[in-house]
């Protein structure tokens, strides 16, 4: 018999859109982000590209809205990396 527990830890906000990997546009700074972290119903936020390496909580995840998947940047020549389309 198998046992089912509700993992807290990963659940999401209620209406989020955005998933780990998503570029996306922050409503609430204007600024693009990738979603790094879904952790205790908030959101972690970092600049894309190389020089994103510090991470924040999204004001209102909310408000975020999907430039482009974890998925599609991926397809891309580099990886999505740079996250320029």
């Amino acid at each position: 018999m198998s046992e089912t527990t509700a993992n807290t830890e990963t659940v999401a906000p209620a209406g989020l859109a955005a998933a780990v990997g998503d570029l996306v546009l922050d409503g609430s700074t204007g600024e693009r982000a990738v979603v790094t972290d879904i952790t205790h119903g908030s959101v972690y936020l970092r600049k894309p590209g190389p020089v994103g390496t510090h991470s924040w909580p999204a004001l209102d995840p909310a408000l975020l809205v999907v430039v482009q998947t974890r998925a599609d940047r991926l397809a891309q020549p580099d990886g999505g990396l740079w996250c320029d389309s």
